[in-house]
């Protein structure tokens, strides 16, 4: 098969779809979320017929595509290998870690992605200039991209995501699930043991979310005892029982205090609505709506879930052209 792709509509709009299932599938198999485990790197690469630079950066602007994909010109000195398959021209790269060539085999073979991907490892001789960027690439990223305090995304990488994962859930018609949590009294718990044990409190949180959310999720620290977990793919009644599985886990810890030693429990409260991706909507309506099901639960009591669909939005145009229909067929 042709390893090149042209510019097209058609070319464009399945590049994208191709680079969103791509990336979900790296992220369920753990590869990039996971980048202390190294097998070894090795680069996922598609040769771009023409495309020039101006047309890509456009492209992932305009579908929030991950940063993650590069894309750069194929020359001699990046690419020495490739030039014996076609001179000139873009390649769009994605690096990875955690992965060996007989993963990705099987991935590409399970999931049926185009073969037109070419998997290559990284090493010095073949590509000598990304061996150089992927270190940059990583540890810029993860300062970008993470807190401090807790090693999980922060509220820009939030954002960003949410916005994406929106889009891409209407796009594809794909449920979307988010959630907001915030830890009950944290203030009197700093009051009462000091900031150091309430750091430890946040990280002790981090740490459950992070054993019991997917791959493909995203979990962020978006405030100072505000959390959310990001479930592309999950509907309402697949996400409520991880809720549940968090708040045991939650319910049955004593975190330690680092310098008094006092042994403190914690409860946290969760709110959170499913988009069905049906009616196109906003990354801001869902933060409203789960604000709504958070503030419903601290008003209630705390220490428990709520969640709720959110609920399709329909223009005036829309109900108009309804009550027509209706009238119509009587």
């Amino acid at each position: 098969m042709d390893n090149f792709i042209s510019k097209n509509k058609q070319d464009q709009e399945k590049l994208v779809q191709e680079l969103y299932e791509l990336e979900n599938l790296l992220q369920k198999k753990g590869g990039n979320h996971n980048p202390g485990v190294k097998k070894g790197g090795l680069v996922l690469v598609r040769l771009l017929d023409g495309f020039d630079q101006e047309d890509l950066k456009d492209l992932k602007l305009k579908f929030q595509v991950d940063p993650s994909w590069l894309t750069l010109p194929l020359n001699k000195e990046q690419f020495p290998v490739l030039m014996e398959i076609k001179k000139g021209g873009l390649v769009l790269v994605r690096l990875l870690d955690g992965f060996d060539q007989e993963d990705l085999k099987d991935l590409k073979l399970r999931f049926q992605v185009d073969p037109s991907w070419l998997t290559l490892p990284l090493n010095k001789e073949q590509f000598p200039v990304l061996m150089e960027m992927q270190r940059d690439i990583e540890n810029l990223a993860r300062a970008k991209d993470r807190d401090a305090l807790t090693g999980l995304h922060n509220r820009g990488f939030f954002q960003r995501i949410l916005d994406r994962e929106v889009e891409r859930a209407f796009r594809f018609k794909l449920p979307l699930t988010l959630a907001i949590m915030d830890v009950d009294d944290f203030k009197k718990i700093n009051d009462t043991f000091g900031h150091p044990c309430g750091d430890e409190v946040l990280r002790d949180l981090s740490d459950i979310l992070q054993e019991e959310i997917r791959a493909a999720d995203y979990a962020a620290r978006i405030g100072g005892e505000e959390f959310a977990l990001i479930l592309p793919g999950t509907g309402r009644y697949k996400s409520e029982p991880l809720f549940w599985r968090i708040m045991k886990k939650i319910r049955n810890r004593r975190v330690e205090c680092p310098v008094s030693k006092h042994k403190v429990s914690y409860t946290v409260s969760i709110g959170a609505a499913t988009y069905r991706g049906k009616a196109e909507t906003t990354a801001e309506r869902l933060i409203s709506e789960v604000d709504r099901q958070l503030y419903k639960v601290k008003e209630q009591g705390k220490n428990t879930v709520r969640a709720r669909m959110l609920q399709d939005a329909f223009s005036e145009d829309s109900l108009v052209q309804k009550a027509e229909k209706n009238f119509l067929l009587g």
